[in-house]
C-alpha cells in the first residue's frame, strides 16, 4: 500500500493553486493507494470536510485527515465554541481522532 502524507494546504488562502487536482492526480494515477492530510486544510471546518468528502468522492480512495488549529479555530465566525467544532471532526468518519 502507498500511503501519502500532506499537510498546510490551506485551500482558501491557496485558491489559485490547483490543490485538488494534483492531489486528485496522485490518486487516481496509482501513485498513491490512500492519503492522510495532517491538519490546517483550511480556516473553516465546513470547507476542510467538503474538501475531503469531495476528493475521496472523486477518487474513490480513502482520504483520512486530522484536524490542525486552523481547521479548528474557525475565523468566519461559524462554531464559536471549540469543542464543538472538535466533535464535528472527531464525528466525520475520515478523521483519525481516537483511531
Amino acid at each position: 500500500m502507498k500511503l501519502g502524507a500532506i499537510s498546510d494546504l490551506h485551500v482558501d488562502r491557496n485558491k489559485g493553486y490547483p490543490i485538488m487536482e494534483l492531489l486528485h492526480d496522485k490518486l487516481n494515477g496509482n501513485v498513491l493507494d490512500s492519503l492522510v492530510i495532517a491538519g490546517d486544510i483550511s480556516d473553516n471546518l465546513d470547507t476542510s470536510l467538503a474538501f475531503i468528502d469531495k476528493l475521496s468522492d472523486l477518487t474513490g480512495k480513502a482520504v483520512y485527515f486530522v484536524p490542525g488549529n486552523h481547521d479548528l479555530w474557525d475565523k468566519s465566525g461559524g462554531d464559536i465554541d471549540t469543542r464543538k467544532t472538535y466533535e464535528r471532526c472527531r464525528a466525520h468518519p475520515c478523521c483519525l481522532i481516537d483511531k
